[in-house]
C-alpha cells in the first residue's frame, strides 16, 4: 500500500476473509458473496465496492428475530428502518458520527429518504431477505 494512502470506502467486515485469501495468493471461493479489498488497497482508482452497505438486526428471543431493524449506508448517509414500531432514522454520517441528529422528518430529506429506502429494497432482493417494507412503511 502506497504510503500516505488514504481510501475511505464503506465495507463489511466479512471482506476480511476475501481479502486475507487474495493477498495470500489463493482462490477466493465462488460461494463468498463477500468481496477482496486488495484492488481498492493497491491500485489508484477508488471505485466503490459496494453500491451500499445492508444491515439487518434482530431479538435473540423473536421467532423472526430479524424483522427488528434494516439499515443501508450509501453515500455519506445511514437510513435505518424500525419494522416493528415504523420508525425511521437517518443520519449523515460524516457530518454525524455519533449519530445524534435524525435527518428524516427534514422536508429537505425527503427525496433522499425515498432513494436511499429504493435502494434498501433493492439490496433486499440481492439477499432474498423478504420483509415487505414497502407494505410496513408505505412509501
Amino acid at each position: 500500500i502506497k504510503k500516505n494512502r488514504l481510501v475511505s470506502h464503506d465495507i463489511y467486515l466479512q471482506d476480511v476473509m476475501p481479502t486475507t485469501l487474495d493477498l495470500a495468493g489463493i482462490p477466493i471461493p465462488s460461494n463468498v458473496d463477500f468481496k477482496s479489498l486488495k484492488p481498492v488497497l493497491f491500485e489508484e482508482e477508488n471505485e466503490k465496492l459496494y453500491d451500499g452497505i445492508y444491515g439487518t438486526f434482530g431479538c435473540c428471543s423473536s421467532a423472526n428475530y430479524t424483522d427488528f431493524q434494516r439499515m443501508i449506508r450509501k453515500d455519506d448517509f445511514k437510513l435505518m428502518l424500525f419494522p416493528v414500531n415504523k420508525r425511521i432514522e437517518l443520519f449523515n454520517v460524516k457530518e454525524d458520527p455519533n449519530e445524534t441528529n435524525d435527518l428524516s422528518t427534514s422536508p429537505e430529506y425527503d427525496h433522499l429518504v425515498k432513494s436511499l429506502f429504493n435502494d434498501l429494497v433493492e439490496i433486499q432482493k440481492g439477499v432474498n431477505d423478504t420483509l415487505d417494507l414497502k407494505k410496513i412503511f408505505g412509501i
